[in-house]
């Protein structure tokens, strides 16, 4: 009921701020922002002094789809404003992300520890939350972009080919990434059996993993190519994936989440970046964007759970490692799809731009050369005619 709910309110949070953002918010993104910054705050305040499972739900919902027009908003103004040169940025609002994924279980633990109810540790979100999101919304702005921003030339741009082969890769790593980070706890101290202590250590060093990778490639996409993090990442992150199958000690399968963790995180902004390099991305693409993630994400929750709840035998104790593979697998084709695509509109790109300097040239030729007949005798130091009609003749 938790992930489904949450799942929900995220693709409706989206697709909601998407629309917003193209039609009627894009002159006045901020106060969008801040009022959906500040109604995730008030829900974030909420959650601890809900009593049922249908209230909890119903918070969560708001408070997903909330928080999910934040990341829309937020993501479609870096799109525009940055355009192609979004790379940094884009993967810096993921890395505070992970981030987050790695605080919040320490923070909930500091609760517990000290005999607090783990439930209002979301307070220390949703009172920060608050004050930024009303302290954007008495800022003055001016939306200065760089990029194409008009809605009726926005449409014109987006190509959808690269958009779909980008929302199947995002909504795979995105279940990988959750299908584990929202498991790894619970599967490894209540079915595996190990310590508490080890399952808290084996989730933190996934989400440090995760977090450190999207903090190297906010500053390594300024260097090296956003295809060519995503390809290496994804690739490493696949092979991680599969050797999880095959361990079962605690230092073993630590190693391993955290070099999933380390592999996968980069995906969702490289990929979003090289996309950028082939389309537009609008309001309604990023929502798009952010509803396959969500997707994603409840996808992988729920088939988690699933396989714990019906399955035994062969999939015992490795029912988070076939999980992952197999979204990961899927996130591998369809980013080849992505690349290979990407890589044929940069070859398009090149000849363009080499037919138009050699159409540029041959016209600059073309309009210095002298009228026929009047060309004068063009001669080597010897005196010998190069080329022109001269008394000697055509040579």
């Amino acid at each position: 009921v938790v992930f489904v709910c949450r799942g929900c309110g995220s693709m409706l949070g989206a697709i909601s701020a998407g629309y917003a953002m193209d039609h009627w918010a894009r002159n006045r993104p901020h106060q969008l922002f801040a009022g959906c910054l500040v109604l995730k705050s008030c829900a974030g305040l909420c959650l601890p002094l809900m009593d049922s499972v249908g209230k909890i739900g119903l918070v969560l919902l708001a408070w997903a789809f909330c928080s999910n027009a934040v990341n829309a908003i937020g993501g479609t103004l870096v799109c525009i404003r940055y355009g192609k040169k979004m790379g940094a940025r884009y993967n810096a609002i993921n890395a505070a992300f992970g981030t987050g994924a790695l605080m919040a279980p320490m923070l909930a633990q500091q609760f517990t520890a000290v005999g607090w109810d783990p439930t209002y540790a979301t307070w220390c979100i949703a009172i920060p939350d608050m004050v930024v999101g009303i302290g954007i919304g008495l800022t003055p702005f001016q939306m200065v972009h760089t990029d194409l921003a008009e809605p009726l030339i926005v449409e014109d741009q987006v190509r959808w080919r690269p958009v779909v082969y980008t929302l199947a890769f995002v909504f795979f790593v995105v279940a990988a990434e959750l299908g584990l980070g929202s498991w790894i706890y619970c599967f490894y101290h209540q079915e595996i059996g190990f310590k508490s202590s080890v399952a808290s250590l084996i989730n933190e060093v996934y989400w440090l993993g995760f977090t450190v990778t999207r903090f190297v490639g906010t500053a390594a996409v300024m260097f090296v190519p956003p295809g060519a993090l995503l390809l290496a990442c994804t690739t490493f992150g696949l092979v991680a994936s599969v050797s999880l199958l095959f361990v079962q000690s605690p230092p073993a399968v630590c190693l391993a989440l955290g070099c999933i963790g380390f592999g996968i995180s980069a995906g969702y902004g490289n990929a979003v970046s090289v996309l950028r390099q082939v389309s537009f991305i609008s309001g309604f693409v990023q929502s798009l964007i952010c509803i396959a993630a969500s997707a994603g994400a409840m996808a992988g929750q729920v088939s988690v759970g699933v396989l714990l709840h019906h399955h035994t035998g062969v999939l015992e104790g490795r029912q988070l490692a076939v999980v992952a593979t197999a979204f990961l697998i899927g996130a591998f084709a369809a980013m080849t799809l992505l690349l290979l695509l990407a890589r044929r509109h940069e070859k398009r790109e090149v000849l363009s731009c080499l037919h138009q300097w050699a159409t540029s040239a041959e016209t600059t030729v073309c309009r210095a050369a002298p009228p026929r007949g009047a060309e004068e005798e063009v001669t080597m130091g010897c005196g010998t005619p190069c080329f022109g009609n001269g008394p000697h003749g055509s040579s």
